[in-house]
């Protein structure tokens, strides 16, 4: 009402503002009264309001007992969790699996260098990490034998004859590449070697005893590995192994780097002699040789004729190449690129011409532990020339290379055939860094090897040795091409959806964004270069990588190129962040290679290494390691950061005297590798770059502890405690709402305590329908799974209202039926409609806008606004009257204060007339 601005009257001595307020409080009964009866309803609609809460938290503990994760929550247990455990998702069926782990996933280490000091000058000259570019790359027995793999199993050696013989069984049950097999076999006894002769396996015994090689136990993996032939003279030459077949994958050619197929283009383009010319449209869905071969064989010529025979694809007879045979005449067969595909042909290895009917591709499979010459230097190759190497005793051989030498294990063959045919003292061997060749002289004493020459250039051997061995440099080995998945980069860990921004030398800024529509290098490149800024983008130099290229003038190029990421990691997995090292030149470049090299000199210590390695975000961790006393007591150990055999990483190191500085393999880094089944010879290998397999069964994820030669069972199950857990969530919920309508809805006569809405008509409405749910019986045809009622799997009223639960009766219910409780609650099908269906509808109807929570809420609001504009008019007419009792005492104040005028003055004048 506010507050009065009278006091004490000066003449009256009346306190005014007390006397009005009294006044007014006897005349604002009614607006007390009014008061009252809003806090009253505000109770009432906060109640109300507390039911609707609560009956949404049933709604939800019903919405749970739907969810794939209440009834249809699937459990793992492993027989042996020390060795591996296992979770499973709803994805997941029932049933047992048996693993052998047979190896865990380890993480590439080594040790580097060393030194007296930590802080002594290391005298280097180069030094390199490098992810890839390994010319002796592991072969995989599942893309032997075009693709049909090795049969895994136990091999029966016999070395000798007669009474001497001596037989070793070899295990090769576990093995995953043909270097297991190497290993094992050799392993076997000390006169065997296992020489690796371009696509077969060759068994020597350094005694000449003869060798026989079988299988045991039924299996085919003698025959499988070559190994078939006869021994006798004391070699065994296996049959080629390493072979193209129908189904062999696509992504096995050309090492690893596959064949660029382009949607919705014709790939590339076949003139047959009579003139015909067939565009070839590869499917987007290939993924093996023979995918290729059929597309060729049914391919339709642009008059729209059928191929019917005039030009077949097969793999040639030596099983390393694509050939196509041209039955349509006299002339020349051509293949060629297309305007949307530069590289298809080429990747299958038929670009080009030949003379003949029979035009035989390029070989496009190395063979074992071997790469491609092609893909040397880059992508460049090795070239034709001549190369003159002076031995230490002075003779000098000119050596040569042709066309029909095509990987690098057949360059070290043939230059080591020149060499033994010439009597030079050298011979050609990996060298130590394992990316490329090396010199080595036999001669003991003389002079110091020496190469030149054009080959020796390409080869990277050109020079002169201070002792007997050239250390050849890398020969840049391309393992990234246009034609790969963007899946397979960064290790083998795939690029990440997300957004990098390009800004070019100009200033000008575009987002590249990589989504799933992005899936090759050639189609990143396309993206990269459609978004119009002065930068191209191509596989570097190096053939390990994207590079960009400032193609602004010098003119307009006033900063330096930059990629910053947005969103995702995609820039960081492509190698792509940073800032180019110059706005305009040959510095003009963002190079995304796995190949670091770092800025080193001969004053580069090992601490100042160390430093360089962690600040350049390569993935390999450094650290100093003291080892002991001496020249050698400091080491630099190194680790991947990668798990499995992606994180496998080459070190490169010449000193200023051009010797190589070797590092120490201390872990191999391996995948995990795991049998599924309890045969390690007829079950599936699976393998993982971590002790983690996820998914290759579906809904199960694996997690491996320790290797075990024992099968461990992994049997999955439903699992009856999410299911009994949804159940009581909804009771529980429900427990809630009744305990609640009880409350507000009682009287307790000792006190005279009433509840907040004592007779309300939407709560004894409410509780009515639940309570009468909860009891409803579904008879035929409304009985589901044969149940009639809750009561059925031990939910039943209680005491008070509330739900109660026959814990075993439950318990049994959902072991003997999971399948029907679930149905009894979320069944929705005609006339078969579960509890938690109809309570779904129930509490919607009550909990909805227009439902009876909501206008029994807005019922409330409306006698609220209602009373409180009962008060409004009240205040407004007592702030009318305070107003006229203000002016009243106002005005007798005044009256007083004439009076006392007066009276001053009549005894005035009364005191002067005295």
């Amino acid at each position: 009402m506010g507050s009065f601005t009278t006091g004490i009257g000066l003449f009256s001595g009346f306190d005014s503002a007390s006397l009005i307020e009294q006044i007014l409080l006897g005349e604002s009964r009614g607006r007390l009264r009014l008061q009252g009866q809003i806090a009253s309803l505000q109770t009432r609609q906060s109640s109300m309001l507390e039911i609707n809460a609560r009956l949404l938290g049933l709604q939800s503990a019903i919405a749970s007992l739907g969810s794939s994760t209440s009834f249809g929550a699937m459990i793992a247990s492993s027989s042996d969790v020390d060795v591996l455990s296992a979770s499973a998702s709803t994805d997941a069926l029932a049933g047992d699996w048996t693993f052998i782990v047979e190896s865990l996933a380890s993480r590439h280490q080594s040790l580097f260098g060393g030194a007296s000091s930590q802080d002594v000058a290391l005298g280097l000259e180069s030094f390199s990490i490098e992810f890839g570019g390994d010319v002796r790359p592991d072969a995989l027995l599942s893309n032997l034998n075009g693709g049909t793999g090795v049969e895994r199993g136990r091999l029966e050696v016999t070395i000798g004859t007669g009474a001497d013989a001596q037989t070793r069984i070899v295990d090769c049950t576990d093995c995953t590449t043909i270097r297991d097999v190497i290993e094992r076999l050799e392993a076997a006894d000390a006169s065997l070697r296992v020489d690796i002769d371009d696509a077969s396996l060759r068994l020597r015994t350094t005694d000449g005893r003869a060798i026989a090689v079988a299988d045991i136990d039924g299996t085919g993996t003698a025959a499988d590995l070559g190994l078939g032939a006869d021994g006798s003279t004391g070699t065994l030459q296996g049959d080629p192994i390493a072979t193209i077949g129908r189904d062999t994958p696509l992504d096995a050619l050309n090492d690893g780097t596959g064949v660029l197929i382009r949607e919705g283009t014709p790939d590339f383009r076949m003139r047959l002699a009579d003139g015909r010319v067939f565009d070839v449209d590869l499917p987007d869905e290939a993924d093996t040789v023979g995918d290729v071969l059929d597309a060729i064989n049914a391919a339709i010529d642009l008059d729209g004729a059928a191929n019917d025979g005039a030009v077949v694809a097969r793999i040639a007879s030596d099983g390393l190449r694509i050939e196509l045979i041209d039955s349509s005449g006299d002339g020349s067969l051509s293949v060629s690129s297309t305007a949307g595909n530069a590289s298809a042909a080429a990747d299958l290895g038929i670009l080009g011409t030949s003379d003949a009917s029979t035009h035989s591709g390029l070989r496009i499979l190395a063979g074992l532990e071997s790469v491609l010459r092609a893909n040397l230097n880059g992508g460049d190759g090795v070239v034709d020339g001549e190369m003159q190497v002076t031995d230490a005793t002075g003779l000098q051989t000119t050596f040569s290379l042709d066309d029909s030498v095509e990987t690098f294990s057949q360059m070290l063959d043939h230059l080591n055939a020149q060499a033994e045919s010439a009597g030079s003292s050298v011979r050609f061997e990996s060298n130590e860094a394992g990316n490329g060749l090396r010199i080595v002289d036999t001669a003991s004493g003389g002079g110091a090897v020496s190469a030149s020459g054009s080959l020796s250039v390409s080869l990277g051997l050109d020079g002169a040795a201070s002792g007997s061995i050239i250390e050849g440099d890398s020969l840049q080995h391309r393992y990234v091409d246009e034609s790969m998945s963007l899946a397979m980069l960064n290790g083998g860990r795939g690029v990440g959806f997300g957004t990098f921004t390009i800004r070019d030398a100009t200033g000008l800024v575009a987002d590249v964004e990589v989504g799933s529509g992005i899936q090759t290098v050639a189609d990143l490149i396309d993206l990269i270069e459609s978004r119009g800024l002065a930068v191209s983008a191509r596989i570097n130099d190096r053939g390990d990588g994207l590079l960009l290229e400032s193609t602004a003038a010098e003119s307009a190029s006033s900063v330096s190129m930059r990629v910053q990421s947005t969103t995702g990691s995609t820039a960081m997995d492509l190698r792509l962040e940073g800032e180019a090292a110059a706005s305009y030149g040959s510095d003009a470049i963002i190079d995304g290679g796995w190949e670091r090299v770092f800025d080193v000199d001969a004053s580069t210590t090992l601490r100042q290494l160390r430093d360089m390695i962690t600040d350049s975000g390569i993935g390999v961790s450094a650290s100093l390691l003291n080892v002991g006393e001496g020249d050698d007591a400091w080491r630099l150990s190194l680790s991947s950061d990668r798990m499995g055999a992606a994180g496998r990483f080459t070190t490169d190191a010449r000193t200023v005297e051009g010797d190589f500085v070797s590092s120490e393999t201390l872990v191999h880094g391996g995948d995990a590798r795991v049998v599924l089944g309890d045969d390690p010879t007829q079950g599936v290998v699976l393998t993982s770059s971590s002790n983690t397999i996820l998914n290759a069964i579906d809904g199960l994820s694996i997690d491996l502890h320790e290797v075990s030669t024992s099968p461990v069972t992994v049997s999955i199950s439903r699992d009856p405690g999410s299911g009994r857990d949804a159940v009581r969530g909804f009771v529980d919920a429900y427990n809630q709402v009744s305990d609640l309508l009880r409350s507000v809805d009682s009287y307790d006569a000792e006190t005279g305590t009433r509840g907040a809405l004592l007779g309300d008509p939407t709560v004894a409405r409410v509780s009515r329908a639940m309570s009468s749910l909860v009891l409803q019986r579904l008879d035929d045809p409304e009985s589901i799974a044969g149940f009639q009622g809750l009561w059925e799997i031990g939910i039943g009223i209680g005491s008070g209202g509330r739900l109660e639960i026959d814990e075993e009766r439950l318990t049994e219910a959902l072991a003997t039926d999971p399948d029907g409780v679930e149905a009894l609650f979320n069944r929705d099908e005609g006339m078969q409609r579960g509890y938690a269906v109809r309570f779904d509808e129930l509490l919607e109807s009550f909990t909805d806008e227009n439902g009876a929570i909501g206008i029994a809420d807005e019922r409330f609001k409306n006698q609220i606004e209602l009373a409180s504009s009962r008060i409004g008019r009240i205040d407004f007419r007592l702030e009318a009257r305070r107003m006229v009792l203000i002016e009243r005492f106002a005005a007798m104040e005044r009256a007083l204060a004439t009076l006392q005028s007066q009276n001053a003055a009549l005894l005035s004048f009364q005191s002067s007339t005295i």
